[in-house]
């Protein structure tokens, strides 16, 4: 499916249809000459299945448009299309408020990608705020809740059957000052995780602000790993930083109908990464433009965030008994001890 007819727009390709390629071609084989079933990719773990196969190939360069009209739903919609606003590919739903407690966050604010162009089509994915007890724990709320495909979804998987991952605020001491990490599986055989960071940055020629999804260079991901809980030390400027996508906001009156546009780059345009990476990657893009309509971008919001994420750390450090043991403990202070929120303190300290 990832691949469209030669005479359509081109697509992202899925490197998981090309078996013995080594990077995708730039040209779309013939229908004739694609492998047949029996020896499409049955190794990579990230390619979307069941229910959560996307309906259209997700494009190079996306716009999102909002939608205006007389009804309450267009307030709260918009539209994720192609290169132009005829090639309408995805709908968005927004919860601004979580009054309406639909969606796989419930009651909390949220953003539901839906798998077509109707909002009564399934869920592909979706994102929101973290439950109210972690800004108990840190003082701030420090992530965003990701809800993503499951990575073995069963045979009888439904879109109510979610894999839970974190969008991870910190600052950085490139561009900006201001980066959104998060770890996904990539590529094919057995799906390793690894890192990527939203990078905030302006374009010195177009003066277009927005961010630049990174995947940092081993060397980064060494000094990440010698740093600890500095979150600063993980994103040093690296010239082998690869850059794979680029979203960036509308200037001028062109904002009052263009929300924003995503473009990938890089192995992030070749499809060599996974399906799986390519939809974390669309559904961080709408978060990040959800955190900046509601003021959660900003560096000194994130640095507080940051400050109470290390004095946690810190008491963490201090306890002479077991780690996840002590975060139990904290989380049964302010009430809310359950399973998901300690995985979620586990995932936030990963991406330290």
């Amino acid at each position: 499916m990832c691949f469209l007819h030669p005479r359509r727009a081109k697509s992202i390709p899925n490197m998981a249809d090309q078996p013995n390629a080594k990077s995708a071609s730039p040209v779309p084989p013939d229908d004739d000459d694609a492998p047949p079933p029996s020896q499409a990719s049955n190794e990579c773990n990230t390619r979307l299945t069941g229910p959560f196969v996307p309906y259209r190939p997700f494009q190079p360069v996306m716009n999102a448009y909002y939608i205006y009209g007389f009804s309450a739903d267009s307030a709260k919609t918009f539209k994720l299309c192609g290169e132009n606003e005829s090639d309408f590919l995805y709908r968005v739903e927004a919860h601004f408020t979580g009054f309406s407690r639909s969606g796989p966050l419930g009651s909390r604010p949220s953003i539901i990608l839906h798998n077509g162009t109707s909002r009564k089509d399934p869920l592909l994915a979706a994102a929101g705020d973290p439950p109210a007890a972690l800004s108990m724990i840190y003082g701030v709320n420090p992530s965003s809740i990701i809800m993503m495909p499951q990575m073995h979804p069963g045979p009888g998987a439904t879109t109510n059957d979610l894999a839970t991952e974190i969008l991870l605020a910190v600052t950085v001491p490139t561009d900006k000052g201001v980066a959104f990490r998060f770890a996904i599986e990539v590529g094919t055989g057995k799906g390793d995780r690894e890192q990527f960071e939203w990078r905030k940055i302006k374009d010195p020629v177009t003066k277009k602000g927005g961010y630049k999804l990174v995947r940092p260079s081993r060397e980064s991901a060494g000094d990440s790993s010698a740093a600890g809980s500095s979150s600063q030390a993980a994103s040093p400027s690296s010239a082998g930083d690869e850059t794979l996508a680029l979203l960036t906001w509308p200037k001028g009156w062109s904002w009052f109908k263009l929300a924003f546009t995503l473009e990938f780059k890089g192995s992030g345009l070749t499809g060599q990464l996974g399906e799986r990476w390519t939809l974390m990657a669309v559904i961080t893009a709408i978060r990040l433009l959800v955190l900046r309509f509601g003021g959660k971008t900003a560096k000194w919001q994130i640095a507080t965030a940051e400050k109470a994420r290390g004095r946690r750390q810190a008491r963490l450090s201090s306890h002479n008994g077991d780690a996840q043991l002590h975060a139990a403990a904290e989380l049964h202070e302010v009430g809310e001890l359950s399973g998901e929120l300690l995985e979620l303190v586990e995932a936030i300290t990963g991406l330290m």
